[in-house]
């Protein structure tokens, strides 16, 4: 290996990786908290409940705090809807903080 090119620790790929290592590596490099983030301006003015944010991250219901906790930093906002969860309990829509502004709920 060339000393210039970057080890496996390095967290980079070398230039004669395939395509999928470069997706891989870009993939591993977002938090959490990125794809809540994502996740929640995608749902757009519909909003997600964490439940519904857990699902689309594709994540399993043990995930379903933390991804509470990432949609907190993100400083998500209670559209004020409720949607039913998996065992019909009523559960907060968040909105992005862009999408709440746009729809006339400010941040808390």
């Amino acid at each position: 290996m060339n000393a210039s090119e970057p080890t496996l620790f390095d967290g980079a790929v070398r230039s004669t990786d395939p395509a999928t290592s470069r997706i891989a590596a870009a993939l591993k490099r977002t938090t959490l908290r990125d794809r809540v983030e994502a996740a929640l301006r995608a749902a757009g003015r519909s909003g997600a409940t964490d439940w519904e944010l857990t699902d689309l991250l594709g994540l399993g219901p043990e995930d379903k705090p933390s991804v509470g906790k990432r949609r907190q930093e993100c400083r998500a906002v209670d559209s004020g809807v409720r949607r039913k969860t998996p065992k019909g309990l009523a559960a907060v829509v968040w909105l992005h903080p862009e999408w709440a502004w746009a729809a006339g709920r400010a941040a808390a």
